[in-house]
């Protein structure tokens, strides 16, 4: 079989955070990826990644006004936009990552939690910190990890009212014993997995690429298992092309 050539799908100026993107895919065998937003240079790639980013969508595109999301880029939006369109018109197969499962969920319909008043539980830190998702019996995520697994979080907003075609695969359920989520509203659950029915696109609200390097010993080899499933659907859609 020839080279993989996948790619991720956000601007080529931007270079923080992307290193895990990239050492990740090569070492697991995809030696050809490209960074753009441009269409043509997405032409007969194999598989796309929808990254995580330090902007968030803008919520005018589910009909809201600005109510806690920072740092929106148009740019971004349209390109990722443009992307996916692609994406379905070719069949490539898809990950979303973070922001990436956030967008996928706004193009087919949904919305996003602006501000998540239960962030404490999943906000960006450094070291990342972890906490447990519970998979949907039958999903693809019972049949990877089971019933539960720890998986890291670096996020302020959540996926809202689900869009069309996607199904959940995994939740975050908040299991404060303090008082305080119920003092402080927090949400009781948030979507950690999408999956859509009828093609090949997964949204995580988590970093495996981060996983395969920066957890425990359990949380790399958990990270891997991931990208691998994924990369399954990447080569299947190489070898019919």
């Amino acid at each position: 079989m020839d080279k993989l050539r996948m790619l991720i799908a956000d601007k080529e100026t931007e270079k923080t955070g992307f290193e895990y993107y990239f050492k990740a895919m090569h070492d697991l065998g995809v030696e050809d990826i490209v960074q753009s937003i441009d269409t043509e240079k997405a032409e007969g790639v194999d598989g796309i990644i929808l990254p995580g980013s330090y902007s968030d969508i803008n919520p005018a595109i589910w009909g809201e006004k600005v109510s806690g999301a920072v740092k929106i880029d148009d740019e971004l939006d349209e390109g990722q936009r443009k992307i996916l369109d692609l994406a379905i018109e070719k069949g490539i197969p898809v990950i979303g990552m973070c922001r990436g499962i956030q967008f996928i969920n706004v193009y087919f319909g949904g919305t996003i939690i602006q501000d998540l008043h239960c962030a404490e539980a999943h906000k960006t830190c450094d070291p990342d910190r972890y906490h447990q998702i519970y998979t949907t019996p039958g999903s693809f995520m019972e049949t990877l990890y089971g019933e539960s697994v720890m998986v890291n979080s670096r996020h302020h907003q959540a996926v809202g009212k689900i869009g069309k075609g996607l199904q959940i695969a995994a939740r975050w359920i908040c299991d404060d014993t303090t008082g305080r989520a119920e003092e402080e509203n927090w949400e009781k659950e948030t979507v950690d997995v999408l999956v859509h029915e009828t093609y090949q696109i997964i949204g995580l609200q988590w970093h495996p690429e981060k996983m395969m390097y920066l957890g425990n010993p359990t949380q790399q080899a958990d990270g891997r298992k991931m990208l691998e499933y994924y990369l399954d659907q990447v080569r299947s859609y190489h070898a019919k092309k």
